[in-house]
């Protein structure tokens, strides 16, 4: 993931190409699946989408087995842009519709926010601007995906606020303990 975002591709590659046989050899599904993800990822980035396409396919293969709808989602929306690179506007439709559906089973409202995002972009290629409903859609989620952000980013700090006090106030505590202990029994 470090050579991917220094865009070292070839190394980057190379990692995930290793992270695939380990994760092949030791039969873990899951792990496989995010890799040929992150993988076809890759291709998509450095424009040679078949490859891309044909690593998506996998991913996809292994989500539909194991009814991973998040995985469905996020590969189907991967799929759909590469449609959309390809100027498949029906096939990139088709496949954006289905990628938000996968998304609205899972309740992960990032995920939804970006096929909303998706299918605007989709139907604007398309020169369908009475879509637009999607779009109002994608702006409402994406303010509340803001907005939940936030409202986390405030209880992290207000925790670590909490924890930094108690931990000041246990260490004056320590400090000026009395030296006896008397008991006054």
């Amino acid at each position: 993931m470090i050579y991917k975002a220094k865009k070292e591709f070839d190394l980057a590659l190379l990692q995930y190409q290793k992270s695939l046989a380990i994760s092949q050899k030791i039969g873990n599904r899951g792990y496989e699946q995010a890799t040929l993800n992150n993988i076809a990822n890759i291709y998509s980035q450095i424009g040679l989408s078949d490859s891309a396409f044909n690593y998506f396919q996998k991913a996809l293969y292994i989500a539909n087995k194991k009814g991973d709808k998040y995985g469905l989602s996020l590969i189907n929306r991967n799929i759909a842009d590469i449609y959309l690179i390809k100027q498949k506007y029906d096939d990139a439709l088709n496949t954006s519709i289905k990628a938000l559906e996968y998304s609205l089973g899972t309740g992960a409202t990032e995920e939804v926010y970006l096929n909303y995002e998706l299918l605007s972009r989709v139907y604007k290629q398309k020169g369908n601007y009475d879509s637009a409903y999607y779009y109002v859609k994608h702006s409402v989620l994406k303010d509340s995906v803001k907005n939940v952000k936030t409202r986390a980013e405030v209880a992290e700090i207000q925790s670590k606020y909490e924890s930094d006090k108690k931990e000041k106030e246990n260490t004056l505590l320590k400090k000026h303990k009395p030296k006896y202990n008397i008991d006054l029994k």
